[in-house]
């Protein structure tokens, strides 16, 4: 996650840092495949998939551009937090989306490998916006069970 230089708050700075480190270690330490000895029942909500609440696509929470700080005014609250999931996932989509703009347009029978994909976010992206087929690769079982899944729900298991 990036987020403006031009701010002379340290801790506003500092927030997106912190946010991602804070993810990592909630994902690495409580969220993976509970069969590499993972607890998901200690995590609470994922900031992953909490975000994929918007709009059902699962990114890893990195992110790109200036974050906007107003997600952070206010006492803590449901709204509040609605807000912060909001923005780290416009800020995982707009990532998704300057990647998937490099190769420039796609024709619908082309093949794209997505290297590294977890849950398949950004590959379901792909294919939305190409129509082309995407094949995801990933070094967890659980993931790639639950992309399949995902798949599946959205229609598109022949394709993505």
């Amino acid at each position: 996650m990036l987020c403006h230089p031009g701010t002379d708050d340290i801790e506003r700075l500092l927030a997106p840092a912190r946010c991602t480190l804070a993810a990592w270690a909630l994902d690495d330490h409580y969220c993976d495949d509970p069969g590499l000895g993972a607890a998901p029942a200690l995590a609470g909500a994922r900031p992953a998939i909490a975000a994929a609440t918007v709009d059902g696509l699962y990114h890893h929470p990195y992110g790109i551009g200036p974050y906007d700080p107003g997600v952070l005014e206010g006492p803590a609250s449901a709204d509040r937090d609605q807000r912060i999931v909001d923005e780290l996932h416009r800020l995982e989509s707009a990532q998704a989306d300057l990647f998937l703009d490099h190769p420039g347009p796609l024709p619908a029978d082309a093949r794209v490998l997505d290297a590294g994909s977890g849950r398949g976010g950004t590959g379901f992206m792909a294919h939305r916006r190409f129509g082309c087929r995407v094949d995801g690769v990933t070094i967890s079982e659980y993931q790639a069970g639950f992309a399949n899944e995902q798949a599946e729900e959205r229609g598109v298991a022949d394709r993505a």
